[in-house]
C-alpha cells in the first residue's frame, strides 16, 4: 500500500540526471555477502558489517535495510544522541524508516524511489528545538544541570516541502531481491548519515564511519590497501553518485546557475576525466571542479582514494577566491606581526578598552569551562576566551566601556561558538537559516551562559557597553556571519573593510571510491529584515572604512579613534 503523502520531486532533483543510459537492468541478480570490518571514527572502535555484493561486483557494496537502521542508529549514538530513535516498517516492496519525532522517509523498491515527508525534521537531533537547529550542545551537562546555552521561547520555524527523487534519474540501481531490499552503502551514506557529518567510506577491505573529513588514527589503516585502478563499473558508479550527493547536498546551485551537475560535467568537458579508472586522475578532476567550477571556499578536495593511494592531489585549476582571501590574509598576518611579534593577544586592554582577538571559531565540550573560570586560567578555545574575557571586563572596578572583537583573520568554525560569540555581545543570539532544497525556514534564538552562575540573564552579556568589531576581506563563513548579524543589530559598529562572505555550513563528503573532499551545505545562514531572508553570501560593508593594514593592529592609534567616535 502507497504512503499517505505524496513524493515530491523538486524540480532542481528531477532535472539532475547524468547522461549515457546505462543499459537494460536484470531481471534478477546474484547476490553474495561478506562481512567486513568496520571502524567507527577510530581503529580501537571496530566491529563487523555485512556487505552484499551484485553479481561479484565487489568493489560496489550494497547493504540490507536492517544494517541501514542499525548504522544510522549507531552513528547518532557515536554523536552522543541517545534520543534518536528509528523504526523500520515494511509493507511488500515498500520499507518506511520513521524518526521518534513522528518524520518518515519511504524507499519504494518497486519505483525505485525515495521520499521524506519532512526531510528537515528527519534530519534533526532528537534534544534540538525545532528542524534547522544547528548548536549541537544540548544545553545541559551530564548530571542535567544547565550548561553554556539556553535555547529561547521564541524561536520559529517554517516546514519545507516534502522532497525525493528517482534513483533511475540518476542511474542507481536498488535491488530487491528474495523479499529484501538493498541500497549502495555510498548512496545510503549521502542520504541518510552525511547530513549529520558522517560518512561511511569503503576501501576494498573495510568500511570506515568518519567524522567530518578526520580520518585521525584510522589514516593507515585507510590507505593501506595496494592503490590500483578503479574498475570501469565503479568509475562510472562513482560518477553518477557524485552527480546525486552534489545535487541533494549542495546549497549554492542557484547562485552558481547549475542547473544539475551532470549537465555541469559535460558542459565543462571533465566528465570523461571523472569517470576514468586512474582513481588520481578522477581526484584531479574533482578537485578542479571545486576549485573552478564551484570556487566558494567552503568546498575542497580534502584525502584522495586508496585506490589512488595517501597522495596529495594537486589540481590544474587554481581557486581564485583561495588565492584572493590568502592574499589579504599574508597582508594583513603580516601588519599583526609587526605589533605582535610574539603572536597576537586573545585579550589586551588598552586604557578603556577592550580587545578580543580570535582566527577561528573553536569550542571543545570535553574542556571543563566551568573550572578554568573558577581557577582563572583561561581555556584557549572561543568559549574559553569570552568566559575569561567577560570575567576581566566585568571586574569591579573594572575600566572598559569598549569592547572590540577582532574578527579580522577569522577564516570560520564551529557554529556552536560564533553563537556563543553573537549572544555574548547582544544579550542573546537569533540565528536565521534555510534549506535550498526543502525550502525549510528558522529563526532560533538562544541565550548563553558566560559569568559560570548556570543562569541565562542580563549578567552574561557586554550589551550595556560600546562594541565594535574588526572585519577584513578575510572574514569568511562564521567570521562572516558574526559581523552580519551584528550589523543587522545596529547595536554594534564594524570597523574595517568588506568581509569575505560565506553563507552556508560546511559539509563533508566521501565518494564511492573512498574520495573525501567537503562542499557548501544546503543549510544557508541568513538574516532577517521585515521578516525577509537575506544570504551573507556577498559578504557585510563595515560602518567605518579602514584602508591601511596597519590601522587594524595599532591598538593605541585604534583606541583613541574609537574614543572619538563618541
Amino acid at each position: 500500500m502507497k504512503r499517505g503523502f505524496a513524493l515530491f520531486l523538486c524540480v532542481v532533483l528531477l532535472m539532475a540526471g547524468c547522461s549515457a543510459a546505462p543499459g537494460e537492468v536484470p531481471q534478477t541478480v546474484n547476490l553474495s555477502s561478506e562481512a567486513v570490518p568496520f571502524y567507527r571514527g577510530s581503529i580501537d572502535n571496530v566491529s563487523e558489517i555485512t556487505l552484499y555484493y551484485k553479481d561479484g561486483q565487489t568493489d560496489i557494496p550494497y547493504v540490507d535495510m536492517d544494517t541501514v537502521r542499525e548504522v544510522a542508529i549507531d552513528a547518532q549514538r557515536y554523536l552522543e544522541d541517545d534520543g534518536y530513535q528509528l523504526t523500520m516498517e515494511t509493507d511488500g516492496k515498500m520499507v518506511d524508516f520513521v524518526r521518534e519525532n513522528g518524520s518518515r522517509v519511504s524507499i519504494d523498491f518497486d519505483e525505485s524511489s525515495i521520499g521524506w515527508d519532512d526531510y528537515n525534521l528527519f534530519t534533526t537531533a532528537s534534544y534540538a528545538q525545532q528542524q534547522l537547529d544547528v548548536l549541537s550542545n544540548t544545553g545541559l551537562d551530564e548530571n542535567g544541570e544547565p550548561e553554556l546555552f539556553q535555547r529561547g521561547d521564541s524561536s520559529f520555524v517554517r516546514r519545507g516541502e516534502s522532497i525525493g527523487l528517482y534513483f533511475e534519474d540518476f542511474f542507481i540501481e536498488l535491488i530487491y531481491e528474495d523479499g529484501k531490499g538493498y541500497m549502495p552503502l555510498q548512496t545510503f551514506s549521502d542520504l541518510f548519515l552525511a547530513y549529520f557529518y558522517i560518512n561511511l567510506a569503503y576501501n576494498g577491505e573495510a568500511v570506515f564511519m568518519i567524522e567530518a573529513t578526520d580520518l585521525g588514527d584510522m589514516r593507515e589503516t585507510y590507505y593501506s590497501v595496494e592503490p590500483r585502478e578503479r574498475s570501469a563499473e565503479l568509475a562510472r558508479f562513482n560518477y553518477v553518485e557524485t552527480c546525486l550527493s552534489l545535487q541533494f547536498n549542495y546549497g549554492l546551485k542557484d547562485e552558481h546557475d547549475i542547473p544539475s551537475f551532470g549537465t555541469l560535467f559535460e558542459l565543462t568537458g571533465i566528465d570523461q576525466a571523472m569517470q576514468s579508472t586512474d582513481a588520481l586522475e578522477a581526484n584531479v578532476a574533482l578537485s578542479d571542479v571545486i576549485n573552478g567550477y564551484i570556487d566558494d571556499l567552503h568546498s575542497a578536495f580534502v584525502f584522495a582514494s586508496p585506490y589512488a593511494g595517501d597522495v596529495a592531489v594537486e589540481p590544474n585549476v587554481q581557486s581564485l577566491s583561495a588565492n584572493r582571501i590568502i592574499g589579504h590574509a599574508q597582508r594583513l598576518s603580516a601588519a599583526a606581526r609587526e605589533y605582535f611579534p610574539d603572536g597576537m593577544r586573545f585579550y589586551q586592554e588598552i586604557g578603556n578598552t577592550a580587545y578580543i582577538s580570535f582566527n577561528s571559531f573553536t569550542a571543545d565540550y570535553d574542556n571543563d569551562y566551568y573550572g578554568a573560570l573558577a581557577s582563572g586560567e583561561p581555556i584557549a578555545d572561543t568559549i574559553g576566551i569570552i568566559m575569561y574575557a567577560h570575567a576581566q571586563i566585568t571586574r569591579e572596578n573594572s575600566p572598559i566601556e569598549n569592547v572590540v572583537l577582532d574578527l579580522s583573520l577569522n577564516t570560520g568554525g564551529h557554529a556552536d561558538a560564533a553563537i556563543y560569540t553573537i549572544a555574548w555581545f547582544l544579550g542573546e543570539c537569533d540565528l536565521h537559516l534555510e534549506d535550498a532544497v526543502t525550502g525549510a525556514r528558522s529563526s532560533t534564538n538562544y541565550r548563553v551562559d558566560v559569568n559560570g552562575d548556570r543562569k541565562f540573564d542580563e549578567n552574561d552579556s557586554i550589551a550595556h557597553l560600546n562594541r565594535y568589531c574588526l572585519v577584513s576581506p578575510v572574514s569568511f563563513s562564521c567570521g562572516n556571519l558574526v559581523p552580519a548579524v551584528f550589523k543587522n543589530s545596529n547595536q554594534v559598529t564594524l570597523l574595517g573593510r568588506q568581509t569575505g562572505g560565506g553563507a552556508c555550513a560546511v559539509q563533508p563528503l566521501a565518494s564511492a571510491d573512498g574520495s573525501i573532499w567537503q562542499i557548501s551545505s544546503r543549510l544557508r545562514l541568513s538574516t532577517v529584515t521585515n521578516g525577509s531572508f537575506y544570504a551573507v553570501d556577498q559578504g557585510v560593508a563595515p560602518d567605518v572604512l579602514i584602508d591601511k593594514d596597519e590601522s587594524y593592529y595599532d591598538r593605541e592609534a585604534l583606541t583613541e579613534y574609537i574614543n572619538s567616535l563618541f
